[in-house]
Parts: structure tokens; sequence; C-alpha cells
């Protein structure tokens, strides 16, 4: 998901982006702009913003300033206006905000928001991989966890396992954005199909009672991937 966050106040503006940096996903890209003229200046409709954080009382060119010109080039972007209590509201109607984010931030907040916006950003339904037989297209969501032997891959998926040859990093890169995490060296698990989630002794249960075991370097990493995806510990 790529992300702009926009406030003039240096001091928000660096909170904000410490409590994004501890829930965004691996493969977000967070842009941060001190003024609405260089996030204009910026502004690529071919590479546009998912989401747009704006502080609503900035110098120069307001938030609502800034959201109204972006909604002249992009109508698909998610706004999220930053604001105090009721200041602004009726006015910020017209450009359409997603949501509106009382100052000061709080976190659980702004994770609410980022988990919503992504479950709305449009997916690709299908992966192919190849196998012994030729390509094969594969549901995305489909996916319980994905395994490396040597160069052998094989994927847990709901319609039975499936072997190919590749990279667990090619298939993790492709894979990320899509609420996957790669929770060992050789292996790739679907966060939305974890089932049990044991940290004491460092281990996840997949759909179909798979159960990988989460490396020690990578445990706090995947306990906050876990949690941005809205989950709860099974244990």
């Amino acid at each position: 998901m790529k992300i702009a966050v926009c406030d003039d106040n240096e001091i928000y503006l660096k909170a904000l982006l410490n409590i994004m940096g501890d829930i965004v996903e691996p493969n977000d890209r967070v842009d941060s702009f001190s003024n609405g003229n260089d996030l204009l200046a910026l502004y690529d409709k071919a590479d546009a913003y998912d989401l747009i954080i704006l502080d609503i009382k900035m110098p120069g060119l307001t938030g609502l300033e800034v959201a109204q010109e972006i909604r002249l080039i992009d109508e698909d972007a998610y706004i999220v206006l930053l604001t105090r209590y009721g200041e602004y509201a009726l006015e910020a109607y017209s450009v359409h905000p997603y949501d509106f984010i009382i100052k000061p931030v709080n976190s659980d907040k702004l994770l609410d928001v980022l988990r919503k916006v992504r479950s709305k950003l449009p997916r690709p339904e299908t992966i192919a991989i190849k196998t012994e037989h030729g390509l094969l297209s594969i549901s995305i969501s489909s996916i319980y966890a994905v395994e490396v032997f040597h160069t052998t891959l094989l994927f847990y998926t709901a319609d039975g396992d499936f072997k190919s040859t590749g990279r667990i990093k090619e298939i993790c890169q492709k894979l990320t954005p899509f609420g996957f995490f790669q929770i060992h060296k050789s292996i790739v698990v679907n966060l939305s199909w974890i089932r049990y989630v044991d940290i004491e002794n460092s281990f996840v249960v997949v759909e179909g009672q798979k159960k990988f075991q989460i490396a020690a370097r990578r445990k706090s990493e995947f306990m906050g991937a876990f949690k941005c995806r809205g989950q709860e510990w099974a244990v």
C-alpha cells in the first residue's frame, strides 16, 4: 500500500511516522510531506497513493484545499483528515474523506484505518507457478503457506498441495503485499489462515493443521505483522 502523510507540525509528523513504522506491512511505502504544495507537486496519478493522511489546518494550502486538488485528478484515493474535535467537519465532507483521526493520533485508531483501507484495495486473484505439468494458476487467497526444500517449493492450499521450483525470496516478494509473512528462511505463511500461535514455543498452525516453526530473529516482526492484520493471539 502506498501512503502519503502531510502535516506541517514537525513534532506531530514525526510522532505519526513513528507509529506508522510499527504497524505498516513490509511492502508498504510511506512518504511524508511538511506542506501541501510538495505533496501536490509530486502527486502522480499513474503511481497514485492508496491512502493520504492530511492535517486539515496548515499554513499556505490547508489540508482541505490539498484534498480538493487531489480529487480533481484522483477520485479513488482514500483521504483521511487529521483534525481536532469538530473543526472544519462540515466543509471536509466536500472532499469525500474516508475517515477522520483526532489529534494527537491514537495508534489503535490509525491501525484500524489502515486495516480497513487495505481490505478495500483491489488484489490480483491468482499467482502462476511452474509445475511438472506446466503453468498452474493458484488463487492467492487459497494459499495457506509456502515451504521450500532446496529448490522445490511446496504450496499448501485449500485446493491441495502443489510442487513448483523457484526461490522462496521471489515468492515472498510476490505474496507479502497480500498478507503473507516469512516466519522462517524456508517458510512463508498466509496470516489470514493462521489458526493457532504459540509464541513461547515459537510455532504457528495454519489451516489444514500444518505446523511451522517461527525463527527466533523473526518472532518480534511476526508478532507486529500479525497484530497489524487485526488478528488476536490464539494462545
